[in-house]
């Protein structure tokens, strides 16, 4: 969810978006991807990503 919606509450209800969901991103947003595919048993040895994803070590780790 982009960040300006974040404060929102007006947008968040008619765009339908819960309470609990907030801000991450796209570093953070990619990781959860990663880790709910390795959850799921999905076969891989490596993940693609532009520099956005590169500047987070914890993506990369």
């Amino acid at each position: 969810m982009p960040c300006g919606w974040c404060d929102d509450p007006a947008r968040r209800e008619e765009a339908g978006i819960a309470a609990n969901v907030g801000f991450a991103t796209k570093p953070a947003l990619g990781l959860r991807m990663v880790e709910r595919a390795i959850t799921a048993g999905l076969p891989a040895r490596s993940v693609t990503a532009d520099e956005a994803y590169g500047q987070d070590s914890k993506f990369r780790t």
